[in-house]
């Protein structure tokens, strides 16, 4: 089956999905709600995070980790919806696998998947 996963940031999903044997044909990030590319960190505090992560052995980023497996990856954030959902449309993926997202998806985005979507909840769902 061709998989396609959104999640935030390296979650536990990734490998397990990975493993499974099925092809997956990339990763969309899912950014925190009100991150914004126009926020780039100043250099020095870029620096200092990777020295940070250098030293305490600390986990790459999704994107990272997507660069060296050589596996397509993309983010969604604020008005990045119709080119996230173009992107997932040339993957044509049977499956999108969900897990620890902070957006709603839309319908279109949703429509997209030949089997649907599978959101993965850690927790209680909240009650709307």
């Amino acid at each position: 089956m061709r998989i396609l996963i959104i999640t935030s940031g390296l979650t536990r999903i990734v490998s397990p999905v990975l493993d499974s044997g099925h092809e997956i044909l990339g990763i969309v990030e899912s950014m925190p709600r009100g991150w914004s590319e126009k926020q780039e960190k100043p250099f020095l505090f870029q620096f200092a995070q990777k020295i940070h992560r250098i030293f305490l052995g600390r986990k790459k980023t999704l994107k990272q980790f997507c660069e060296i497996r050589n596996i397509r990856y993309n983010y969604i954030s604020k008005g990045r919806d119709a080119e996230v959902t173009n992107w997932v449309k040339e993957l044509n993926p049977d499956l999108i696998v969900v897990f620890s997202m902070s957006q709603l998806l839309k319908k279109d985005l949703i429509d997209i998947p030949k089997y649907g979507v599978i959101n993965l909840h850690p927790s209680m769902l909240p009650e709307y």
